[in-house]
């Protein structure tokens, strides 16, 4: 048919997974049913172990989950955070499916730190059972899938400076997303051919979209675009209009619920470049710097890959990973400009798109993978073994700087070199026994809608710890992706609270609290005290009681 692709020649053998190709027949003669599966559970099940017996499960209040879970606790409770600027507010904007999971898993461990572990680890073992499913239907080698799916238990940075990939310990929202990816991308690849099976991939991405939109708009992207670049034009419009209308019917859910609170009040370009210049517009040295460090590697042995492929079904099965990546790299070059144009777009973060490179560059990996196990000699072998340990320490070749400094001893951190990622957060608590008891004692002697002033830096996770409202704090930053006039709102409560604290005069104490219905003030103790009444102190914190107003 005239403007179809090559790929058009021969779908079911294309898209369709078949079991390994004849000459890994020796392959599944000794491998007992499921061996490669229980391998891959074996394996995540180590590597999270190491979390596990390492993370102290404290919620720094530098994590995302910092002012996520105070809104599933808020959906257990509804008599805390009553005066919070944040929480009640967010609430309406935020993804209803996310608050319910969360807050379903607080009830069963209220432990927030177990929930993350939990639920992360889950999300890991998902992911990686996906990336396996996927390699196989790519490179159609179990074992090369396998060695592919352990690499992808390490996580690489994006061009906007946020993780890719699921971190045990953290389970943000767009987490179930990339927990989902490879299992859609693989449904993608193999129903393009076919108008009424998109339809079906579009609803599994928007029910999955529900917990994170932004994630299944960056997925809906990547696949509309592939459909643009392989469908010809006598297809291309009945396959886009089945995919779209798949994913509205499953992303319905969210969908009603933004129309009830829609807000498009523009976003200031003051308040995007306070709150997220680096992840918004990096600087050019930087961007090389990470194209050169991170991205380059990973293509380069995805061009290996592709000088590995045999035969015209692994020809067809690649070009499918890399037209993806193609778009992928050009909604990213289009997101700083986006942002600049209309800072409100700043929402849609096309930066992030960056991170499904390393994905789809792993894949095209697996040939090389392939290839050398193919041999079937065993300097072959163990070479295909050796360079899987490779991609694995360096996360596909992305994190492969870190392993330079790691082996050349100009970096210490064994730890994040070897995949563990759990040392201390940067910006967290320097004395988490202060901090707790501090919390601790906010909820047991204050009342239940008390509103608590305090450091705006790094103290997100109060709320969770103490079930305490806060006025603010920089990571509350996070509304601007929801609501330009709550971003407003939230800027100016900001600078109110960090101009205090720079010179925390007693009066300038007073005033702001009254104004704002602010009932504890927290200073750190290596401040210089003032002339307010002190209810509680620590080594490291202590708290006064501002009077409340006088009626007139």
């Amino acid at each position: 048919m005239k403007g179809e692709s090559h790929m058009s020649a021969a779908p079911s053998e294309a898209f369709t997974l078949t079991g390994d190709d004849p000459a890994a027949g020796r392959e599944r003669r000794w491998a007992p049913p499921f061996f490669h599966e229980t391998v891959l559970l074996a394996g995540v099940v180590l590597y999270a172990a190491r979390y596990w017996l390492y993370w102290d499960r404290f919620v720094e209040g530098t994590m995302d989950e910092a002012i996520w879970i105070p809104l599933a606790m808020k959906w257990n409770d509804a008599t805390i955070f009553a005066q919070d600027p944040f929480v009640p507010v967010v609430l309406p904007f935020f993804p209803v499916a996310y608050t319910w999971l969360m807050a379903s898993m607080l009830t069963l461990w209220p432990d927030p730190g177990t929930v993350l572990l939990l639920s992360s680890s889950a999300l890991l073992a998902i992911y990686a059972a996906g990336v396996y499913w996927l390699a196989r239907l790519i490179v159609e080698h179990r074992l090369a899938a396998l060695l592919i799916a352990f690499v992808s238990l390490r996580v690489n940075v994006d061009l906007s400076g946020t993780g890719w990939g699921i971190y045990l310990g953290n389970a943000m929202p767009r987490a179930f997303l990339f927990a989902a990816t490879p299992w859609i991308g693989g449904l993608f690849i193999q129903r393009v051919r076919s108008a009424a099976r998109l339809a079906w991939v579009g609803v599994a991405l928007g029910v999955v979209g529900n917990l994170h939109p932004l994630s299944a708009l960056h997925l809906y992207l990547l696949m509309t675009g592939a459909i643009l670049l392989t469908e010809g034009p006598d297809t291309r419009l009945s396959r886009w209009s089945s995919f779209t209308g798949g994913l509205a019917v499953g992303i319905l859910p969210y969908l009603l619920q933004w129309a009830q609170v829609r807000d498009v009040t523009p976003l200031r370009m003051e308040i995007l470049r306070f709150r997220a210049d680096v992840q918004s517009f990096p600087q050019w040295d930087v961007i090389i710097r990470h194209l050169l460090s991170s991205y380059l590697p990973p293509c380069l042995i995805a061009a290996v890959g592709w000088r590995c492929l045999r035969s015209p079904q692994d020809r067809d099965r690649a070009e499918a990973s890399i037209r993806l990546a193609l778009v992928a790299v050009t909604c990213t070059a289009l997101g700083p400009l986006l942002a600049w144009l209309v800072p409100r777009l700043f929402a849609v973060h096309l930066l992030r798109m960056s991170g499904y490179v390393f994905l789809l560059c792993l894949l095209l990996s697996g040939f090389v993978v392939r290839e050398l196990l193919r041999r079937g000699t065993g300097m072959m072998t163990a070479a295909g073994y050796g360079l899987a340990v490779v991609l694995f320490l360096t996360a596909g070749g992305g994190r492969i700087g870190e392993m330079v400094q790691w082996a050349t001893g100009t970096s210490s951190k064994t730890m994040t070199a070897l995949g563990a990622d759990v040392g201390a957060r940067e910006g967290g608590e320097t004395d988490k026994q202060a901090f707790l008891d501090l919390c601790r004692w906010a909820r047991s002697q204050t009342d239940r809608d008390a509103l608590f002033l305090a450091p705006p830096k790094r103290f997100a996770s109060f709320r969770i710890y103490a079930e305490r409202a806060l006025f603010v704090t920089f990571k509350d930053g996070a509304v601007t992706v929801f609501s330009g006039r709550s971003a407003e709102d939230w800027y100016e409560r900001y600078r109110e609270a960090a101009r205090l604290y720079q010179a925390f005069q007693p009066d300038a104490v007073i005033a702001l609290s009254q104004r704002h219905g602010i009932g504890y003030v927290v200073q750190e103790s290596t401040r210089r005290a003032v002339d307010l009444p002190v209810v509680y102190e620590n080594h490291r914190y202590r708290v006064y009681r501002v009077p409340a107003p006088e009626r007139a």
